[in-house]
C-alpha cells in the first residue's frame, strides 16, 4: 500500500513543479506593464550578471520572475523530452511484440505465441529500467543544478 501512495506522490510531482513554474510566471507578469516587462526580459539577455538579485536590480522584478521561471520551465521541459525518446521506442517496440504474440496465436501454437508474449513482457520489464533511470537521471540533474548554483 505504501508503494502505491509513494508513487502517486511521486507521479503528482511534475505536474506540481510545472505548475508551479507557471504561477511564478504570472506573478511576474503580474508586477508591472508587458512592455517592462519584455525590456526588462532584453536587458537580462544582454546583461552578463550573475545573481537573480542583481535581475531585479537591473531588469525589475517582474522580469526577473519571468526569466527564472521561464529558463526553468524551458529546460525541464527539455529534459523530459529527450528523456521521452527512448521511452517511446521500447513502447512502440513492445506494442509491436505484444501484437505479434496476439496474431500468431490464432495461426500458430500457444507455444510460440506464449514465448513472444513472454518477450513482449521482458520489454515491458526494459520499460520500467529506463523510466527509473530516466527518473534517477533528472534527480540527478536537479541536484547537480542546485548544488552549483549555490556556490
Amino acid at each position: 500500500m505504501a508503494h502505491l501512495t509513494a508513487r502517486r506522490r511521486n507521479g503528482a510531482l511534475m505536474p506540481a513543479s510545472a505548475l508551479f513554474g507557471m504561477a511564478l510566471i504570472l506573478f511576474g507578469l503580474c508586477q508591472g506593464p508587458p512592455e517592462q516587462i519584455l525590456s526588462g526580459l532584453r536587458t537580462i539577455v544582454t546583461m552578463e550578471d550573475v545573481l537573480i538579485t542583481d535581475y531585479i536590480a537591473v531588469a525589475g522584478l517582474g522580469a526577473a520572475f519571468v526569466g527564472a521561471a521561464g529558463s526553468g520551465l524551458y529546460g525541464g521541459a527539455a529534459l523530459v523530452g529527450a528523456c521521452l525518446v527512448p521511452v517511446l521506442k521500447i513502447l512502440v517496440i513492445t506494442g509491436t511484440i505484444k501484437l505479434g504474440a496476439a496474431v500468431t496465436g490464432i495461426v500458430s501454437d500457444k507455444r510460440i505465441s506464449a514465448c513472444a508474449d513472454r518477450v513482449g513482457k521482458g520489454c515491458l520489464l526494459l520499460l520500467r529500467c529506463v523510466c527509473t533511470a530516466t527518473a534517477l537521471f533528472i534527480i540527478v540533474v536537479a541536484v547537480v543544478s542546485y548544488t552549483v548554483s549555490s556556490w
